[in-house]
């Protein structure tokens, strides 16, 4: 299961990918409700903006310490998964 941002549009392969059901996905509203998917066990894999990901962290109202361990994610390019 891949968590993947509502209207974002991904690379051609990826959308008709998902578009024909070989990829199931769960949609989130932000980066931010992605990074809570993926670290809760939810999908497997998130697409998302690397700063992007990192800046609705940054401004989240967690602590300090709570945003490193979100953002100990491992990363190629615009997919991340669990550490």
């Amino acid at each position: 299961m891949m968590g993947v941002v509502r209207s974002y549009k991904n690379s051609a392969k990826l959308d008709e990918l998902i578009d024909q059901g070989e990829i199931k996905t769960i949609v989130a509203n932000s980066e931010y409700q992605l990074i809570h998917l993926l670290l809760n066990g939810r999908v497997e894999l998130i697409v998302a903006d690397l700063e992007v990901l990192k800046a609705s962290v940054y401004k989240s109202l967690l602590s300090n310490r709570d945003k490193k361990r979100m953002l100990k994610v491992h990363h190629n390019g615009n997919l991340f998964w669990k550490i």
